[in-house]
């Protein structure tokens, strides 16, 4: 075997091994409820009712009304799990992240195969395993990761197609077949995605022939059946006219004036910034340092940097056009940007002006982050158990890193910061969120659990139904639970025989024979400097953390459980 051969093998070996270290670092975090969007009730409950029910075509909100929103394909996914491994937030989460880690993987190939550099792939690869949304879609039972690696598929796909050179082979399948799973996993960005490619081809000097070569007589039929497939199942099933709801979700709520449009523009304009800056700025300090290097990052990756810009620009455009502004929408337009990005800094390293300012840059960031979660670890040590090993393990990636970089080159020291930032994103910032936002969903799971109270009527008050959706999952499904949210409609108390609140017990209950019992901590108000210094310093820090907590209560009706 050659040199480069070698090589290649072996960073092959390193992103099937990056890819596996991302999917074993979030399994802890996927069994707490700590992490939790408020979107995966939509998800879990329609898919717990599904299973239950043995409507596996039919989501549905929890008091059986249809839930048509989103396509078939997200709700299948966690049912699946669920029918496979059973009702919990294990099962809830888990496709979820391995889609994430698919994700890692097939963004190392795609650079691969669109840029030919193995090093700059297993860096891109690296980059996006560190990316904020990456991290965050990956720990929810929300499509969005299936969103973000089926879009990647279909970009990689048409950016070949676009392009002039003979590595096409595939193409065809990639963009059309990538594109429909994106329709049926969440919906309209999949035909964005077409409209997109068909206006790059449009606008190209080569117009008829690209076109043509969008025009695949197998996969293009193919991949729009798949989109269709994930609304057309609703249709077929229900009727057209129950798709009302899914139009208005995916196109409904725009904003209303010219100056509202600019504002959302220019506020998801600057999210891509905020998620990639620290590969933005090492990019723009290695070529102000040596302008030559961007002839050579143009040269090479100049077309699909021009298409990864463009596609991040239709996002930007389309959601500008919502009320609201929500980084993750933007998620699926990172894996290309990190592709350009990750090649653009290799080119850079590769340079001995440019590398070495690199390297002067990224060594005290490590340094940093090892020393951070040395007093992570010493602090921590007071606390809980965890935080000590967190800091340990945060230095040791640090220092890893800094050990591995001595010894190679610019680009060792970049790739070594990316792994960094991934295992702090984990292990560190998990670590820390768990011990200071504790949650009351066990302990209140297993106090519904309990034999005395099985085929109880339980209805949930106070915070928001969020709770109620955890609990289902919490308690695999056997207990129903009402969410009424505080300042709604309350509930009927004679028509419940258990209430799970974050509230004092209501006069009107404890009149019906309703008896309160404490159970579970939830999180209060975020934590300010102050109180964490507080808590670091008070004799009993656990004790400290446990009376800033907000209490939950269980209160039970006596008559029904022989109290």
């Amino acid at each position: 075997m050659s040199g480069d051969d070698a090589g290649a093998a072996s960073r092959r070996r390193a992103a099937i091994g990056l890819a596996i270290g991302f999917f074993v670092l979030q399994i802890p975090i996927l069994s707490d409820f700590t992490p939790y969007h408020g979107d995966e009730r939509f998800y879990t409950d329609a898919a717990i009712g599904m299973v239950q029910s043995g409507d596996w075509l039919t989501p549905r909100y929890p008091d059986g009304s249809l839930r048509f929103e989103k396509p078939l394909l997200g709700y299948l996914v966690l049912a699946g799990s669920y029918a496979t491994l059973g009702i919990d937030l294990l099962a809830s989460r888990l496709p979820f992240l391995m889609a994430g880690s698919l994700l890692v993987w097939v963004t190392w190939w795609a650079s691969l195969r669109l840029l030919h550099d193995g090093e700059a792939a297993l860096l891109a690869a690296a980059i996006v395993a560190a990316t904020p949304d990456t991290l965050a879609l990956a720990q929810r039972s929300t499509p969005d990761a299936l969103l973000c690696l089926f879009l990647l598929l279909g970009l990689t796909g048409f950016a070949l197609l676009l392009r002039d050179d003979e590595g096409r082979r595939g193409a065809g399948a990639l963009a059309w077949l990538g594109t429909g799973l994106a329709a049926a996993a969440k919906g309209g960005l999949g035909p964005v995605l077409v409209a997109y490619a068909v206006a790059c081809a449009a606008l190209s000097r080569e117009r008829s022939r690209r076109l043509r070569r969008l025009l695949h007589p197998v996969w293009l039929p193919l991949g729009l059946l798949l989109g269709v497939a994930g609304f057309g199942v609703y249709a077929l099933g229900h009727g057209a006219a129950e798709l009302q709801r899914s139009v208005s979700d995916q196109v409904g709520g725009r904003v209303r004036t010219l100056g509202d449009l600019t504002r959302t523009f220019a506020a998801y304009a600057v999210i891509p910034f905020e998620h990639l800056s620290p590969w933005v700025a090492l990019v723009a300090l290695g070529a102000l340092r040596d302008r030559g290097s961007i002839a050579q990052i143009g040269e090479r990756a100049g077309w699909l940097a021009r298409f990864a810009a463009g596609w991040l620009l239709v996002l930007i455009t389309i959601f500008s056009a919502a009320d609201v502004v929500r980084g993750r929408y933007l998620a699926p337009a990172y894996p290309l940007l990190v592709i350009v990005l990750a090649f653009a800094l290799i080119t850079i390293s590769r340079r001995a002006v440019a590398g070495a300012l690199l390297r002067r840059v990224c060594v005290p960031v490590l340094w940093l982050a090892a020393i951070g979660g040395i007093v992570l670890a010493a602090g921590g040590a007071r606390i809980d158990p965890s935080l000590l090993v967190a800091g340990l393990v945060c230095a040791a990636a640090a220092g890893g890193s800094l050990v591995a970089g001595r010894a190679g080159t610019a680009s060792h020291v970049i790739l070594g910061l990316a792994i960094t930032l991934l295992v702090v994103q984990t292990v560190g910032v998990q670590a820390v969120r768990t011990v200071f936002s504790p949650t009351p969903v066990e302990a209140i799971a297993a106090r519904l659990l309990d034999p005395a109270l099985a085929g109880a009527r339980v209805a949930q008050v106070g915070e928001s139904a969020h709770l109620a959706s955890k609990l289902r999952v919490a308690t695999g499904g056997r207990v129903r639970i009402d969410g009424f949210a505080r300042g709604g409609v309350g509930p009927d108390w004679n028509a419940y025989d258990v209430i799970v609140s974050d509230l004092p017990l209501p006069d009107a209950a404890a009149a019906l024979g309703f008896r309160s019992e404490a159970c579970g901590a939830g999180a209060a108000d975020e934590w300010t400097p102050g109180e964490v210094r507080a808590i670091l310093g008070a004799a009993d820090p656990r004790a400290a953390i446990a009376r800033r907590a907000q209490p939950y209560s269980v209160a039970i009706r006596a008559r029904e459980t022989g109290g």
